[in-house]
């Protein structure tokens, strides 16, 4: 997994289906992230860019998960499938969340990889064909500090919209 000495970013090969207006804990995304063979630390930042036609006000209650860990409930309004790892009320300005990982909860080993999903309520304002798109938009966007608290290089060229056919970055609409 991953390049000697640097993090990557990319999907999973996970189909994710379409999303309704209304819809509660709709999975917007699912990435991975792989620790080259040399190098591993532990995640302090990942944001995403969430795009698309859709009104940035349409998404709300944004949770990221492990989905591969023990379902840790903090509220019957967060029920759903993996570990809830952080959470954010809603897009800012730019159309991004920022999740922050101050303690060392976050660990990725040299040669593992974390899998993590990206979900969210959909307002009932939503319309249908409206699009919703996914990704990374700078190397800066994911921190990985190493034991000694140095950042580790990461590339996101696997899921940084810039091919803009949603090969290298997740793309849905609404049906």
């Amino acid at each position: 997994p991953g390049n000697v000495g640097v993090i990557s970013i990319g999907k999973t090969s996970t189909v994710l289906t379409n999303l309704g207006a209304n819809q509660k804990r709709a999975v917007l995304a699912e990435i991975r992230l792989d620790a080259g063979i040399t190098d591993g630390g532990t995640l302090k930042r990942l944001t995403f860019k969430v795009g698309g036609t859709i009104a940035p006000t349409a998404i709300t209650n944004i949770i990221l998960r492990d989905p591969n860990a023990a379902q840790f409930i903090i509220d019957s309004s967060r029920l759903g499938p993996g570990r809830i790892v952080d959470n954010a009320l809603g897009l800012d300005a730019n159309g991004r969340v920022t999740f922050t990982f101050p303690m060392q909860i976050m660990s990725l080993p040299a040669g593992s990889s974390q899998t993590f999903q990206l979900t969210a309520d959909i307002a009932s304002t939503a319309k249908t064909g409206e699009t919703i798109q996914v990704f990374v938009e700078q190397d800066a966007d994911v921190v990985v500090q190493n034991s000694a608290g140095y950042g580790l290089s990461v590339n996101i060229s696997s899921y940084d919209n810039s091919s803009s056919d949603g090969s290298d970055a997740t793309w849905l609409s609404i049906y």
